[in-house]
């Protein structure tokens, strides 16, 4: 894959997991469905795409 397209990957997955997480921050509730969404993309982005701390971080403290 080209290296902008890996990158505009991680961009979209990057946003969708800050937006998840501040909307779980917040209390806006999620369903079964988008709470395993949420976890593939996390996995996908940690793994996979080498993501950064501070999303990890927020992850730990929210979703465990």
């Amino acid at each position: 894959m080209h290296i902008s397209a890996v990158n505009t990957i991680r961009f979209i997955i990057y946003n969708y997991l800050v937006d998840f997480l501040a909307d779980i921050e917040q209390g806006i509730p999620k369903d079964e469905t988008q709470i395993k969404r949420a976890y593939e993309v996390y996995d996908h982005y940690s793994k996979d795409l080498n993501g950064n701390s501070y999303i990890h971080d927020k992850w730990e403290r929210l979703m465990k």
